[in-house]
């Protein structure tokens, strides 16, 4: 068989540089727990020692909290240490999500506007959930900390594809002045 790994270059994974141009930084964070649980929201996040799950355009705060994906289903981001599987008592499915999930931070004036070129992203229109298409890649897009910065979770064999569209979009906003790409 012919060898072809020479004809690109090797995934980077977690191991890559920021990406910083007028006034938007591309960041590969990497939290150190990420925690899927499937059941009632309110057994759900008692499980996680949170309050509540943040939808969009809600910002996450501190650093553990949790996001929803679906009336029954959140992540918790650092969040306590919990048993994998079935969990009878509380009826909940749990699921260590850590190793399959990389995360991207954007952040900065232009970050919103990078977003935007692919998927629907409305601060007036709010939901329930976090859960975007982006360019054709299931997401989870929320803002943390500030109304400027963003954060994706994407599954992690996703992760070269779309730095690369990250990358290529920051490119773009380094040249044009204009904030509005739609």
């Amino acid at each position: 068989m012919r060898d072809d790994s020479t004809r690109w270059a090797a995934a980077s994974g977690y191991d890559r540089p920021d990406i910083n141009i007028n006034g938007l930084q591309i960041s590969v964070i990497r939290p150190w727990r990420q925690t899927l649980i499937s059941g009632p929201i309110s057994k759900s996040l008692e499980l996680g020692y949170q309050k509540r799950a943040v939808g969009w355009p809600e910002i996450a705060k501190g650093k553990n909290y949790a996001i929803r994906m679906r009336r029954d289903r959140i992540m918790l981001i650092n969040g306590p240490a919990i048993e994998d599987g079935w969990h009878k008592d509380k009826g909940l499915a749990v699921s260590d999500m850590s190793d399959a999930c990389a995360v991207i931070q954007l952040e900065g004036v232009l970050a919103d506007s990078v977003l935007k070129r692919g998927t629907e992203l409305d601060i007036g229109i709010p939901s329930g959930s976090v859960v975007r298409v982006f360019h054709g890649f299931e997401t989870f897009i929320y803002r943390w900390q500030s109304k400027d910065i963003f954060r994706l979770h994407i599954q992690f064999g996703y992760l070269e594809s779309i730095w690369l569209l990250l990358q290529n979009f920051s490119n773009q906003a380094s040249a044009q002045p204009c904030t509005n790409w739609r």
